[in-house]
């Protein structure tokens, strides 16, 4: 995680950390891979050697969480559930504001049925085409077995903060159904990637904004690498359009970056100076095949393991010095520390590669690790229409500075109205439309 820098071998450590990490991810997608394994090795072996003398320089930033000093930041009306996998189960740990005693455990004994839900009901919800009344069945099963155990400790709560752990971040809660309807009907749902980040003091945003769209990406992948071989997405055009005028009017001062200029170099420039980021382009995460196909090995295993942050990222502008890749390691170098929300309007934007005890790393692991305080990010690929009028809607609500809502309350109730024109044009919620943007959020 970014935090102050208190000395100026501190500063030059986290730049050669940045250039290390562009040189792993140009290196990884590079053709050919005679000889790329040991080099990859090398780069990481520096890029430890420098993290741990960060981290022996601020040993604050190690600190195990105290539920107590968390629970005392959380409003009254709200309850943080912080998921965590142990061998072949989940536990659950509930931090309740305003009853601070020891946190609350529920035991989830049985991962891999869980797990298999979650997937299953992930994969719906991402299908184009699919049966509502099995949509609806799957999530029930779905929300009967993560949601129901925990009900006796949340249905007072009006705010659930989630944070998740390996596949239980694959799905958004408010997608699940309810008592009749929705999680999202009931609860304003963020999530929290690491609930000690919920402590973070926030510096104050840059009132200045980045939106990037219309992206004329590079040439097709390897050919295991579907994910890499990128259409144009020409309502990006129009929905970066439409958000640059609404920030302007908002007095956010944007920068719209576009077509071929949309590259890496100018993306990390402009980035750490905007207080808002939005992304409208293709965000990917490598199937195994591809990452196979990457390492030149039997099984991809090695890069997973080690360069998990790698594997995920941004589809920008190729240019002479960059390929136009942006993984999630470039990303979580940024100094994101003034840096208010970021929108990664893109498909799968919010997953990664998932591990117990970590969570999923991808893009939302890298912006939080940048020091950005609210990231709003996809599950599941969903139409361009339909992401377009969302972000309208969520900045409708997010951008009225003298009564607008905190991202996680604008997003819901963006989501609402989506939920209740389906309800009133088709007769059905239709989930796989709305449910698949979430926010991660840090700091009280």
């Amino acid at each position: 995680r970014i935090d102050a820098e208190t000395t100026l071998e501190d500063r030059q450590r986290r730049a050669e950390i940045e250039r290390l990490d562009t040189e792993i991810s140009t290196l990884i997608y590079a053709p050919g891979v005679d000889g790329k394994t040991a080099e990859l090795d090398i780069l990481r072996d520096h890029r430890e050697q420098l993290e741990r003398a960060l981290a022996e320089a601020n040993p604050a930033a190690l600190q195990p969480v105290d539920y107590q000093t968390l629970c005392a930041s959380l409003p009254d009306d709200t309850a943080l559930v912080d998921f965590v996998r142990i061998v072949q189960s989940y536990e659950a740990f509930v931090v309740r504001g305003g009853d601070c005693g020891s946190p609350q455990r529920v035991h989830y004994p049985d991962a891999l049925p869980l797990e298999e839900a979650l997937v299953e009901y992930r994969q719906l919800l991402a299908s184009t085409d699919v049966n509502p009344e099995r949509l609806q069945r799957r999530g029930e099963r779905v929300s009967e077995a993560i949601l129901g155990p925990l009900l006796p400790l949340i249905s007072d709560r009006r705010q659930l903060i989630i944070s998740p752990d390996h596949v239980v971040g694959a799905v958004s809660f408010g997608s699940l159904p309810h008592d009749g309807g929705y999680a999202l009907e009931k609860w304003t749902i963020s999530y929290s990637d690491f609930p000690g980040d919920l402590l973070l003091e926030h510096e104050k945003p840059h009132r200045t904004s980045l939106v990037v769209g219309g992206v004329k990406y590079g040439p097709p992948g390897p050919e295991a690498c579907s994910e890499l071989s990128l259409r144009d997405l020409p309502y990006t055009i129009v929905e970066s359009q439409r958000l640059a005028t609404q920030l302007q009017k908002a007095r956010w001062h944007p920068s719209l970056v576009r077509g071929p200029n949309a590259t890496e170099d100018q993306i990390s420039a402009l980035a750490p100076e905007s207080g808002v980021l939005h992304f409208a382009s293709h965000g990917f995460v490598l199937s195994d095949g591809c990452i196979d196909a990457l390492s030149g090995q039997a099984s991809g295993a090695h890069l997973a393991d080690l360069y998990p942050l790698a594997l995920s990222g941004l589809a920008l502008a190729p240019s002479d010095a960059n390929d136009g890749i942006w993984t999630a390691a470039e990303v979580g170098s940024l100094d994101l520390r003034r840096t208010e929300l970021v929108v990664l309007s893109s498909c799968d934007s919010g997953m990664g590669i998932s591990y117990s005890r970590e969570g999923i790393l991808g893009l939302r692991s890298a912006f939080s690790g940048a020091g950005a305080h609210q990231i709003l990010m996809s599950l599941w690929p969903i139409q361009d229409e339909s992401t377009v009028t969302l972000m309208e809607a969520f900045y409708d609500r997010y951008l009225q500075r003298r009564d607008g809502l905190p991202a996680p309350e604008a997003l819901r109730q963006a989501q609402l109205e989506a939920l209740n024109a389906n309800r009133d044009s088709y007769g059905e919620a239709r989930p796989q439309q709305w449910g698949a943007f979430i926010v991660t959020a840090t700091g009280s």
